[in-house]
């Protein structure tokens, strides 16, 4: 720099007239600030010490030109903070006309010498020194620094004034005294003159910040065209002039993004990293790690240029994969330790990933993350909700155990995974107890302390109850599950809790217990809270009408739902009108509906982009047409259409327990009776539990042989401690009952298959 800030003198080749007439001086002498004239404006604007240094700059009339004052002026003024001064100065400076000299600068003296005898040899006269190049850059630097600065002073102020008026309306009408109301108008205008005054500055800050991106532009056009193929080493001995272009290729997509380009900020970034820049690691990071962000969040499609690629090369086809590989490659150089470690980086690939479905993904990376940086148990919480996310509740439910174990026990207990272990576990009926004790841990601890904790608790709590009422086999114990499941509901929403997922849950198990006038009322809740935009809320309510036997209104129901539906929600909906237009006996339209469900379905399968949980619940959706269509058609005799769709269905899925029980069915009603057992034994044997199965092969085996009627017995039996509210197998076992003789029994099954039948839904609650 110059001697007056950084003791190194910037001399060119070319002589400088020393007449008093020079072009520097009479600028200088103009602008009232030369050396031969009164201090009283120099000494206003600089510091004693900066004109001290300046003047004597300006007194070794060798040291510098026009140009190189102008931009010793104005970072002097610059650093004063007088942006408007600085800016008056710097454009004096026509950097377009010096642009090509400067390149030509650069080019001429970063050039790589060939050999030894290379070394010695001047470069052309009339060349311009590097610090010459390197003041220049710096001014058009600053120049673009005290643009933005300007345009962000004047919006700050406008807005400080929009405010002020404000406040004094808010004034006026809670003092509400008349001499007051009366300028309420006047103050009501001024506030409409300032917004559109704040309207117009903030025009002017975007206009402003588009022209400092402009002006750093020029530098790194400047430097580009000098060095097509990035820096040389030999460059590495001016350090100034590195610093001023890195500077720039940092400052240039924060200037495009703050004048509301994010199209031209892309393209900056990808300008820094097109080319070898000698840029530090931490700073080469930072602009991936903001070009990563901004392709995340912009909002815009910035495909890359042809001109950018390589022949042969591959790219990624969207600003989504672009980011992605960025931040792949940050990770990479933290696990390396080429940088240091940037919790955005993580957030950033955290939200990507997470858009993207890749959730395995996003657990290897953070599996590679160094120790230390993550203490266990936020580690082990960070993973399970990677896991968890990516379907895997097991891999998920294992690492959320170990927060809960004795190795974490003398920490403080990790609240949000002894959540995320109660919601795991409420998923699978397996791991219901479990799931009680998690919730329960967060509720010990959320006492006085975190209402929404303690909410999402008790939600959790009450639907693990109910799922170890479900899987519980003695009958008290399942009543007091059921209770528990109950009153943790309620004293959710009696501590003013507003959650819909807790009327849901709540009517769900009312519903399962029959309860279906309350179950009716928590359903009509949850549907008003959720706008009916839920389909498992519409589902509800059709299968409580249904269950009150309300069946012109269950069909009312799902047909408006199927208006406030789409996907896959309305193929189940379809399926769910199938089934109660049958129970109306209207087979006719209940086929035209399977028809047009699996029509939807063979469309869908014609969509290539699919995820797997949607390709399986078609799956299961086609499977289950296709059986419904079986019995209804076996139900009205037509055999050869009942085994057609039955293949329909093995075509689909051969190991299913409910294909091979509508196939014993479709024997059962051939009276082929062998075939049927073995068909029921084919389905016990993929679900061993499988309730329909068990209540069809005692009932084959009651058709059989009256010897068998202990063994029918004992299937019913294990059928009811399965599914206590099984009006089938209730109805089974009062017939066995009848044949044994055993008239009081045998009526006490028939009057609980009687009303469980009354109460049964066309679909089960579950």
């Amino acid at each position: 720099m110059l001697c007056a800030c950084s003791g190194e003198q910037f001399k060119l080749e070319e002589a400088i007239p020393q007449s008093p007439e020079s072009l520097a001086t009479r600028d200088f002498s103009a602008s009232g600030i030369s050396s031969r004239t009164g201090n009283g404006d120099w000494e206003s604007k600089l510091e004693d010490a900066q004109v001290d240094e300046a003047e004597s700059t300006l007194k070794e009339a060798l040291s510098l030109n026009y140009e190189e004052a102008r931009a010793l002026l104005g970072r002097l003024e610059y650093q004063r903070g007088n942006f408007d001064a600085a800016l008056q100065v710097f454009q004096g400076i026509d950097i377009r006309l010096l642009s090509p000299r400067m390149s030509m600068a650069i080019s001429e003296r970063t050039r790589p010498r060939k050999s030894r005898s290379s070394r010695g040899r001047n470069v052309l006269t009339g060349v311009m020194s590097l610090h010459s190049v390197s003041l220049l850059l710096e001014a058009m630097l600053l120049k673009a620094n005290s643009l933005a600065e300007l345009g962000r002073v004047k919006v700050a102020s406008s807005i400080n004034i929009t405010t002020s008026l404000m406040w004094s309306v808010d004034l006026c009408r809670i003092l509400d005294f008349s001499l007051i109301d009366n300028r309420l108008s006047e103050v009501v205008d001024s506030i409409k003159i300032a917004n559109l005054a704040c309207h117009l500055m903030w025009c002017s800050f975007l206009v402003a910040n588009a022209e400092a991106a402009s002006e750093c532009k020029i530098i790194l056009d400047t430097v580009e065209s000098a060095l097509p193929c990035g820096t040389y080493s030999e460059i590495n001995g001016d350090s100034k002039l590195l610093e001023m272009f890195h500077r720039a290729l940092e400052l240039l997509p924060k200037l495009w993004l703050q004048a509301g380009s994010v199209d031209e900020a892309i393209a900056a970034y990808r300008r820094a990293l097109l080319r070898p820049w000698n840029l530090d690691p931490q700073l080469l990071a930072k602009v991936q790690k903001d070009l990563a962000a901004t392709l995340l969040y912009g909002g815009v499609e910035a495909s890359i240029p042809p001109e950018s690629k390589p022949i042969g090369a591959t790219f990624p086809d969207s600003s989504m994969e672009e980011s992605i590989l960025l931040l792949f490659i940050l990770m990479q150089k933290v696990v390396y330790g080429e940088i240091e470690w940037d919790p955005e980086i993580m957030d950033h690939l955290t939200f990507a990933l997470a858009m993207c479905g890749e959730f395995e993904s996003l657990a290897d990376h953070v599996e590679q993350v160094l120790p230390g940086i993550y203490n266990r148990a936020e580690r082990w919480y960070f993973l399970a909700l990677c896991y968890s996310a990516a379907g895997q509740n097991t891999t998920a439910l294992n690492l959320l155990k170990k927060v809960s174990g004795l190795s974490e026990s003398n920490h403080k207990p990790h609240l949000a995974s002894f959540l995320l272990g109660a919601k795991v576990c409420s998923q699978d009926p397996a791991e219901s107890l479990e799931g009680v004790k998690f919730a329960r841990r967060v509720i010990d601890a959320s006492i006085n302390h975190n209402e929404h904790m303690l909410g999402q608790a008790n939600k959790f709590l009450g639907i693990c109850y109910g799922n170890a009422a479900r899987k519980s086999t003695s009958d008290s114990e399942r009543v007091a599950l059921h209770r528990n499941s109950v009153n943790s509901f309620s004293h959710t929403l009696r501590a003013g809790i507003e959650d819909p997922e807790i009327s849901f849950h709540l009517g769900l198990e009312n519903a399962v217990q029959r309860n279906l006038a309350l179950s009716l009322n928590q359903a009509m809740v949850y549907s008003k809270t959720s706008a009916g935009s839920s389909a498992r809320g519409w589902k509800l309510l059709a299968r409580v009408a249904s269950a009150e036997q309300r069946l012109v209104d269950a069909e009312a129901i799902v047909d408006l739902a199927l208006d406030e539906t789409e996907s896959i929600e309305q193929l189940e909906l379809l399926r769910l009108k199938a089934l109660v237009q049958i129970a109306q006996e209207q087979p006719k339209q209940a086929i035209e509906t399977y028809r047009i469900l699996l029509a939807l379905i063979r469309g869908q399968g014609e969509i290539l982009e699919k995820s797997a949980k949607k390709v399986e619940a078609e799956t299961i959706l086609e499977l289950d047409a296709w059986l419904d269509l079986a019995r209804l058609y076996s139900s009205h005799e037509l055999w050869l259409d009942a085994d057609i769709c039955i293949r329909k269905a093995k075509a689909t899925n051969f190991y299913s327990a409910r294909t091979w029980h509508e196939t014993g069915r479709l024997f059962e009603a051939k009276q082929q009776y062998q075939d049927a057992i073995a068909a029921f034994a084919l389905s016990l044997s993929i679900v061993p539990d499988y309730v329909p199965s068990i209540v069809s092969t005692a009932r084959i085996l009651m058709k059989m042989s009256s010897r068998s009627l202990h063994i029918a017995k004992s299937f019913l039996m294990s059928a009811l401690r399965l599914e206590p509210t099984s009006h089938e197998a209730w109805s089974s076992l009062g017939l066995v009952y009848k044949m044994e003789g055993s008239v009081q029994q045998a009526a006490d099954a028939f009057q609980a298959a009687h009303e469980l039948e009354l109460s049964a839904p066309v679909q089960s609650f579950l």
